[in-house]
């Protein structure tokens, strides 16, 4: 009974320690990644090579200020696409 409480306590602290770490302050990331999925009018999957896409983001939801504008081309299989911004 007390390995058992030892164990645990044991694995709560290394829990606390792995959950602290990635909480740290940092640096944000220099990329966001982006997943989409792009269907036709009746939900049928796109295929596409070469896709252009424009990624812009705002400072708010609705009638903010573009504070960042990119321009992708992405390829689209089953109408999945993937990239970084």
């Amino acid at each position: 009974m007390k390995n058992l409480i030892r164990h645990s306590r044991n694995a709560a602290l290394l829990l606390g320690l792995s959950l602290s770490a990635h909480a740290l302050p940092g640096d944000p990331p220099s990329l966001l990644p982006f997943e989409g999925r792009l269907v036709d009018a009746l939900g049928v999957p796109l295929e596409a090579s070469g896709l252009n896409i424009q990624f812009q983001l705002y400072t708010s939801a609705s009638g903010g200020v573009a504070i960042f504008s990119e321009a992708q081309s992405v390829d689209v299989t089953g109408g999945l696409l993937a990239t970084q911004i």
